[in-house]
Parts: structure tokens; sequence; C-alpha cells
């Protein structure tokens, strides 16, 4: 993962914030309120372990054991680990800035209700695609 840290600091502009690790990234991250939760699930994707079963040891569907034979460092490891992205503290971020606000309200406030969807004009002005398929401008 450093590897691929390194790789994006030498490819993007000078200047470009790019964390010099994987802990620094995911501690940026964190600090930014855009962190997520490892929930462990059962190797056969019965349940997760959370909540009521957070403590159990086995699947009470299919009794398979919630962890690996081999550990890591001395830690059990699990079959499989979900990996929980909260989606409100995101949409929280994007709304903070003025003009991100503007654009996520833009089907709620500007749209003309007729049954269709719509999307914003200013993703299909400037996108190269869209230069091919409509070969006119939008406003």
């Amino acid at each position: 993962m450093d590897e691929l840290l390194k790789f994006f600091k030498d490819v993007l502009p000078e200047g470009s914030f790019v964390p010099k690790s994987f802990y620094e990234a995911k501690k940026v991250l964190s600090d930014l309120g855009l962190g997520y939760t490892k929930i462990d699930a059962c190797k056969n994707d019965c349940i997760l372990y959370w909540r009521n079963y957070e403590n159990l040891q086995s699947c009470p569907k299919c009794s398979e054991s919630r962890w690996k034979a081999e550990e890591h460092k001395g830690k059990k490891v699990a079959h499989k680990v979900l990996r929980h992205f909260p989606i409100k503290p995101r949409l929280q971020r994007l709304y903070m800035a003025k003009e991100t606000a503007k654009k996520m309200k833009w089907h709620k406030e500007k749209n003309i209700d007729d049954g269709v969807m719509r999307h914003h004009p200013t993703q299909l002005n400037g996108n190269p695609l869209m230069s091919v398929i409509l070969p006119f401008q939008l406003t």
C-alpha cells in the first residue's frame, strides 16, 4: 500500500497532498470523520457478528467457526470482514461546502417535476463522452 501512495506522489502534480504511509492515510480519513467500522461475517455469509451476535464464536445458522485456524501475530483472524463506511458523515462533509451543497440539492430545488430524471447540467458539459453522444452544448 505504501508503494501505491509513493506512486501517486510521483504522478500527481507538485503540492498535491498524498500521505506518506497507509497508517497516515487511515489517520487522515479518521480525523475527517470518514473512517470505517470492521464487522466480522460468517464464512458462508449467514450472519454478521454484530449486535446480538457480537460475542459468538461460531455461526448459529451453519455452525462454522468465526475464526480461521491460523493466527496472525497472536490475534485471531476472522474468515470474512465487512467494512462499513457510514454514509451520514460523508453526506455531512458534502453539505459543508456551499457549492457542493447547492449541487446536492439541485434535483429537489431546480428539477422540473415531470416524471423524467435529469442530470445536473454541469455533469454533462465538459464530459468528453457527452460531446460524442450529444454534439450540441447544454445550458
